[in-house]
């Protein structure tokens, strides 16, 4: 990946700290946040990826840029969140587990998908879709 991001001009940082002056947690800020709702405007609104003190705080956030209250769900694994001509409903479960790799192997997912998270794990792949602009244009 990095020899074709090379190839196409790219200027590449690789690594973090000190020497590159470099460093991301992989997640946006809560303005990177608010920016992204206020842009978007979602009618409905589910926080997901992260623990329940983190959803929360993306809900309040929500709330903050105009998300009504009651159109903002957050959802454990299983819940079923029914959308419908006549709006949003939340009443029932479906069964769900988890499954753990391990590295050696696991149940249904093959050889060539632990390669590949191998490989991204020990590269810190970053894909830009958009050319980089440090100002967002409102």
């Amino acid at each position: 990946m990095l020899d074709h991001l090379y190839m196409l001009g790219a200027h590449v940082i690789q690594g973090s700290g000190v020497s590159t002056g470099m460093h991301v947690s992989g997640h946006g800020s809560q303005e990177e946040l608010k920016l992204m709702l206020t842009l978007m405007k979602p009618t409905y609104f589910i926080p997901i990826h992260g623990e329940n003190r983190m959803l929360y705080q993306h809900r309040l956030l929500a709330e903050s840029v105009g998300v009504e209250k009651d159109n903002i769900f957050i959802l454990n694994n299983g819940d079923v969140l029914d959308l419908s001509e006549n709006g949003v409903q939340q009443s029932r479960k479906v069964t769900t587990g988890n499954t753990l790799v391990d590295g050696f192997g696991i149940g249904d997912i093959g050889n060539i998908v632990l390669r590949d998270r191998k490989h991204l794990a020990e590269d810190r792949l970053v894909v830009l879709k958009e050319p980089f602009s440090p100002d967002p244009i409102l």
